[in-house]
């Protein structure tokens, strides 16, 4: 088996950074002498010739690699589509290659969102509007968050009061500005999937005066257990064909749980701290098994 790492945080070339999940995952792939090469897109090269399409990977064919775990949020590689269909023509094997094949470049909230919605499992209530001049004539903003449509850690999520078009226009750029309901409390549940079974399941509190949880961003972490929110977390990884993804739940006003966010490239940091299981491991183990 040999594994690639593809990155994508980094803006400058040939600089992979410090990714706690990605040391750990090199440190447990070396472990069973498995032969990891850590990327970013910025190594990567595309051929087209007479011998048909090719990829090189640090000057390396792409055929070389039996495996690829994505470390990155796959739409900002503008390639993504043409990576994808050739490294699985060459046989290369991508953890959540069947999410990929079904949301290939724009996994944002809202395609989340609409699969979701269509398999019956439940979301906060939801509105995506094509302008800012639109979503400031029809929306409550006092009930609601804005959030970037596309992930970004929990940045940029903030209660859509007192706002302008020129302010949102600003600060979202994108034409489609989600607005999600404000729901009342500052604590959701991370719960990690693989392969259909629940790793287990993090509390995440909000500090004072933040609305998000995020481990990154501050949130306090703790270990819970909960069968429903591990079934509902594998029936929302399931309606979009993830293997491998961290579900984010919160509980309503009618204490019902929803699904804020299926994250198919999951930091796992807080999770191991104070879970009681080696995520880097059962991912590594996972592909190995094949």
């Amino acid at each position: 088996m040999k594994l690639l790492i593809l990155e994508g945080f980094s803006k400058i070339p040939n600089n992979t950074g410090k990714s706690y999940s990605v040391l750990r995952l090199l440190e447990e792939a070396k472990k069973i002498d498995v032969e990891t090469v850590r990327t970013n897109k910025y190594d990567i090269s595309f051929e087209f010739n007479d011998d048909g399409p090719a990829i090189k990977v640090q000057g390396r064919d792409i055929k070389e690699f039996s495996h690829i775990i994505f470390r990155t949020n796959f739409a900002s590689i503008n390639f993504g589509f043409s990576f994808i269909g050739i490294a699985k023509a060459n046989g290369v094997r991508i953890l959540n290659s069947d999410s990929y094949s079904m949301i290939l470049g724009d996994y944002s909230k809202l395609s989340q969102m609409a699969i979701l919605a269509n398999n019956g499992i439940r979301i906060p209530e939801t509105y995506v509007y094509g302008s800012a001049e639109r979503l400031l004539k029809t929306c409550n903003k006092d009930k609601y968050i804005l959030k970037p449509n596309q992930g970004t850690f929990g940045e940029d999520i903030e209660v859509a009061h007192q706002i302008t078009c020129e302010y949102i226009l600003e600060k979202y750029w994108s034409e489609n500005i989600l607005v999600q309901e404000k729901l009342p409390n500052k604590v959701d549940f991370r719960v990690l999937v693989l392969n259909g079974k629940a790793l287990g399941i993090m509390q995440r509190k909000a500090p004072e005066e933040q609305l998000v949880t995020n481990y990154s961003s501050g949130g306090v972490v703790s270990a819970i257990k909960n069968r429903k929110l591990e079934d509902i977390a594998i029936k929302a990884a399931g309606a979009l064909k993830c293997e491998y993804a961290g579900v984010d739940i919160m509980f309503s006003k009618k204490d019902e749980p929803l699904i804020l966010e299926v994250n198919r490239n999951a930091q796992f940091e807080g999770f191991e701290k104070v879970v009681d299981v080696n995520v880097a491991e059962s991912l590594i183990k996972h592909l190995t098994k094949e």
